[in-house]
């Protein structure tokens, strides 16, 4: 996948969040008190003074009062599977396939009564796995995030999250051929900007929930490749620029914890896009249709475990 898909893909998902938010949050009708909206009525008014419902208006919750606030501590054990485009490629021009790894994320923030607030994300993952030739792929990342979030309720039944803020992401990939005596490393560290979203909906005892975030990451990229009895070739490249793409829903229960908390656990899947990112080269045994990276991404399940108070 090229560059320009790739950024066509964030600015579609970018579109699609914002008109998921027009639509969930209705912006016709005349206020009556806080928190309601009336449908307008099909006659004309007047003067201010008549500005009332019409007896058959049905009031619409806009913004009911937001889920109580409080410290929110989040623990999420995901198994990821680590894939990329056109397959992880090695030296002997097979392909390595990795299996499902533990990578998980930590969660800590504050949501005031009104449902704003602050949170720190902090996703990792390390991982290797060879092919039969005898080549084999380290893979060692991670991710930080600081952001603002906001949190509604649409209606009885529907709660809606923004959130928007900052990432940092390291990504690391060695490749080593032990009996050739063949290695390449592939290093990427860079900061940029995330925005997010994720809808619940009361569903059965729990409910069910929905999550995308974009993010758009600059930063520099180090590529060293050594052969047998041949000087290292190096490649250094300032202001890379990585797209990230980040899919997931799933099922979640709740359940009081005395008078002051909350426990929330969910299951659910999860995949994630990078792009431009992962070792590729043909010459060096790449399968992709790029220079030197390709795209990269995970794909698994995940269970976790909030608790707020």
């Amino acid at each position: 996948m090229t560059t320009t898909k790739t950024s066509a893909i964030f600015a579609v998902l970018a579109m699609l969040g914002i008109v998921t938010i027009l639509v969930a949050l209705p912006t016709v009708g005349l206020a009556q008190g806080p928190g309601v909206m009336f449908q307008p009525s099909a006659y004309p008014l007047s003067s201010p003074s008549d500005v009332q419902p019409p007896p058959y208006s049905r009031p619409l919750v806009v913004s009911d009062p937001a889920p109580k606030g409080g410290i929110i501590v989040a623990t999420e054990m995901a198994f990821l599977k680590y894939g990329q485009e056109g397959g992880v490629a090695a030296f002997s021009g097979d392909t390595i396939d990795f299996g499902m790894e533990l990578a998980p994320r930590f969660e800590l923030g504050y949501v005031g009564s009104g449902g704003t607030g602050v949170r720190a994300r902090y996703w990792m993952m390390q991982a290797d796995a060879n092919d039969a030739g005898g080549s084999e792929l380290d893979l060692d990342t991670f991710s930080f995030d600081m952001e603002i979030l906001s949190q509604h309720r649409i209606n009885s039944r529907t709660e809606l999250e923004i959130s928007a803020g900052l990432r940092y992401i390291d990504f690391r990939q060695l490749m080593t051929e032990e009996i050739l005596g063949m290695d390449f490393t592939n290093e990427f560290n860079g900061f940029g900007g995330t925005l997010g979203i994720e809808a619940k909906r009361d569903i059965g005892f729990g409910k069910l929930y929905a999550k995308a975030r974009g993010s758009i990451l600059m930063g520099d990229s180090d590529i060293r490749y050594r052969a047998i009895e041949s000087p290292v070739v190096s490649f250094h490249a300032n202001d890379s620029v990585v797209g990230q793409g980040e899919l997931g829903f799933g099922y979640e229960l709740g359940m009081p914890l005395g008078d002051y908390a909350q426990l929330n656990l969910r299951l659910g899947a999860e995949w994630q896009l990078w792009s431009n990112i992962g070792i590729a080269d043909t010459a060096f045994g790449g399968v992709g249709n790029d220079d030197v990276l390709e795209d990269a991404g995970f794909a698994g399940l995940l269970a976790a475990g909030t608790i707020t108070w």
